[in-house]
C-alpha cells in the first residue's frame, strides 16, 4: 500500500505581515499640540478685545464740544459726600486784613517836612519815589528809589533792605533779610534817620 507522502513543508521566507492601517488622527498628521496652539491663537485675541471693552466702559465719555451742562462727578440719582471746612461758613463775610499804623519821625537836623504817617497792610516800600504801595522820603539823594520795605506779618513789624546803594540800618546796625522793629527803634536810610512809632492796629 502506497502511502500518501506527507505534504512537503514549505521552506522559504515567512509570509509578510500586513501593515496596520493608521488611525484617522495619525493619518492627518496632527498632534495634540497643534490643537492647543490653535486654541491659544483664538483665545488670546479674544481676551485682548474683552479687556479693551472693559477699559472703555470704565473710562468717562468725553463731552461733546459746546455742551452747556457742566461735567458731573456722579451719575444721575447719586450724590457725593458734602465737604464742610471747619470754621468757615459759606455765608459769613471774610474778615478784612488787619493793618498797622506807623509814624516815621525824623531825628537830628535833617528836615523831611515833619513826621510821615503810613498804614502797613502787608508791605510798604520806603524810598525816594512814592506810589500806591510806597512812601516817599524827600530831601536825601543817598536814599535809593526803592530803598527798603516795611513788612507787617503775624502781628509783627519787620524791615527788609531792597538791595539799596547805601544799605539800611536799625539802631546803627546794618541789616540783612527781615529784621524785627520795635516801637522807638531808629531806622537809617542813607543819611536820614527816622524814629519808628507804632501807633496801633486798624
Amino acid at each position: 500500500m502506497t502511502g500518501i507522502p506527507p505534504a512537503a513543508e514549505k521552506t522559504g521566507p515567512p509570509p509578510e505581515k500586513k501593515e496596520e492601517q493608521p488611525t484617522k488622527a495619525e493619518d492627518s498628521g496632527l498632534s495634540p499640540w497643534w490643537y492647543i496652539l490653535g486654541l491659544a491663537l483664538v483665545l488670546v485675541p479674544l481676551s485682548v478685545v474683552l479687556v479693551r471693552r472693559r477699559k472703555r466702559s470704565a473710562a468717562p465719555e468725553p463731552e461733546a464740544p459746546g455742551s452747556p451742562e457742566p461735567p458731573t462727578l456722579f451719575r444721575a440719582g447719586e450724590s457725593g459726600p458734602t465737604a464742610v471746612l471747619p470754621g468757615v461758613s459759606p455765608t459769613a463775610p471774610r474778615p478784612a486784613p488787619v493793618s498797622l499804623r506807623v509814624e516815621l519821625a525824623p531825628t537830628g537836623t535833617r528836615d523831611t517836612g515833619g513826621p510821615l504817617k503810613a498804614t502797613v497792610t502787608d508791605r510798604l516800600v520806603l524810598g525816594r519815589s512814592g506810589g500806591p504801595s510806597g512812601l516817599a522820603i524827600p530831601g536825601d539823594a543817598t536814599i535809593s528809589a526803592r530803598h527798603c520795605e516795611l513788612v507787617f506779618s503775624k502781628g509783627r513789624l519787620f524791615v527788609c533792605d531792597l538791595q539799596s546803594s547805601n544799605g539800611t540800618m536799625v539802631n546803627g546796625v546794618p541789616i540783612q533779610g527781615n529784621y524785627p522793629l520795635e516801637d522807638g527803634d531808629r531806622l537809617t536810610l542813607g543819611k536820614t534817620e527816622l524814629r519808628i512809632r507804632i501807633l496801633g492796629l486798624e
